[in-house]
């Protein structure tokens, strides 16, 4: 009976291109103790063979990048390849050259690997940048021109001198772009997130490795010395990482890495909609999004807990089903006029017995047509109240000015009965009119005045 392993595909792919590279690396040893002219060729081709396919790729994908990085990173390999080129031409033995010796090409070398050490340094700003391919390309040509123009003329300073070696400018040289390149990787590192993880692992191998290949070139004293070949095969490492971070990925699972910036942005989008409806549901009034069909497009958890349902059951259904029918046939009616007229719209309405405040508003799309509308809805039955019992107080205040108001001024009364004439000319008794207008109720007595002048037998008999 077999087994399946899940893990014994990768291991064996990565056992794999350890001994293609044990034997690859192997090989080209073993063709410098033949012929080290030839294992230089061999190594500087398969790396300008790669900076070419790495420009190549980004250039023809530069229209599907929204992030400048790979473009950037591709346009520079092809000036550094470039480069790379003349100096394996110019390498000693090689003839292209006569009478120039090991300077020309040491110092094309070095006029190289300061090209690649600053477009690794700027290469991740563009990671969130974008960048306007033909001036860029236009750009690497002239800086190129410039470096070559120095070297062939003669005023770039010595890097290599018969009898003498390496001199300071190229070894202060190296440690100097190994520091450009120790920057690069952690701005790199700052900026991982950008980047499709197995790309990011690959380009900060690669700049490892770049570092190291530099460092090994501080230390041969002759083109063909050993420290001179363990840096050419760290360089091919290098590029070959590239060629996997770059080429493989970019050919095999181009998502990957054309597309990442694609993936970045979803997530973004992704967050912005969880920002969203976070505030969506903040406030403590109901809020939601129609279509023209009256469908909900989005609804925060006030306005489902009024309607008695949840979020997440009422989206893409009908508002209008949760409503009574007396009250859906109003929204709806309310809802077809902000789409027909294309203006906002506020009203008040009673449901279930409580008032509520509504606010339409009509959304447009680039044509300039409503194609959704936000419902903006607040329970004011509490207001309702407060403002139904100050309209009773205002009421009952503004009777009793009028009546204090009849009761006040000049008032027609008759010398002798007392009687008050009223305003349609009429007398009548005193008590009645206060009545009827103060509410007051009035009690017969006899003051004592009165009561000795009429009754005087009375009151001398209770004396």
């Amino acid at each position: 009976m077999s087994t399946h392993n899940p893990t014994a595909g990768p291991r064996w792919t990565t056992l794999h291109q350890v001994l293609f590279w044990a034997l690859a690396l192997g090989g080209l040893t073993l063709t410098s103790l033949h012929s080290y002219l030839l294992f230089h060729s061999l190594a500087e081709s398969l790396s300008i063979v790669v900076a070419c396919a790495v420009f190549l790729l980004a250039w023809n994908a530069r229209r599907f990048m929204t992030q400048g990085y790979l473009l950037f990173l591709g346009i520079s390999c092809l000036w550094v390849g470039l480069v790379d080129l003349l100096h394996t031409l110019a390498y000693q033995g090689m003839g292209v050259f006569p009478g120039r010796g090991a300077n020309l090409p040491t110092q094309l070398w070095i006029a190289a690997r300061y090209l690649q050490a600053l477009a690794w340094l700027a290469a991740p700003w563009f990671l969130r940048h974008r960048v306007e391919a033909v001036p860029l390309l236009a750009a690497g040509g002239v800086i190129t021109g410039l470096l070559l123009a120095l070297v062939f003329s003669g005023r770039f300073p010595d890097c290599f001198l018969e009898g003498e070696g390496l001199t300071p400018f190229k070894v202060h040289s190296e440690y100097l772009i190994v520091g450009l390149l120790a920057l690069a990787m952690l701005l790199l590192w700052r900026r991982r997130q950008d980047l499709d993880p197995r790309v990011w692992t690959c380009m900060l191998a690669a700049l490892a490795l770049s570092m190291a290949s530099e460092l090994s070139f501080t230390a041969y004293a002759g083109v063909y010395a050993p420290a001179n070949l363990l840096g050419h095969l760290l360089k091919i490492m290098a590029f070959y990482l590239l060629y996997q971070a770059v080429i493989v990925t970019g050919l095999r699972q181009p998502y990957s890495l054309l597309f990442h910036e694609l993936k970045r942005s979803e997530e973004v989008l992704r967050q912005s909609q969880q920002t969203a409806q976070t505030l969506l549901n903040a406030p403590h009034e109901s809020a939601l999004l129609l279509d023209l069909e009256g469908l909900v497009v989005a609804i925060n958890q006030v306005a489902a807990r009024r309607l008695g349902s949840s979020p997440e059951e009422m989206a893409g259904r009908r508002v209008f089903d949760y409503l009574p029918p007396e009250a859906a046939r109003e929204r709806q009616a309310r809802v077809a006029e902000v789409v027909g007229s294309g203006q906002g719209l506020r009203f008040e309405d009673q449901r279930g017995g409580r008032w509520f405040d509504n606010a339409l508003y009509p959304l447009l799309d680039s044509q300039g047509a409503v194609w959704r509308v936000a419902v903006f809805s607040q329970d004011i039955t509490q207001r309702k109240e407060h403002e139904q019992e100050r309209e009773r107080l205002l009421a009952e205040l503004q009777q009793a000015l009028a009546e204090v108001k009849t009761l006040s001024g000049l008032l027609p009364i008759c010398a002798h009965c007392k009687r008050i004439r009223d305003d349609q000319g009429y007398w009548e008794r005193i008590e009645s009119y206060l009545s009827q207008r103060s509410g007051a109720i009035f009690t017969h007595a006899i003051c004592p005045d009165c009561a000795r002048r009429l009754y005087p037998d009375l009151i001398k008999d209770e004396t």
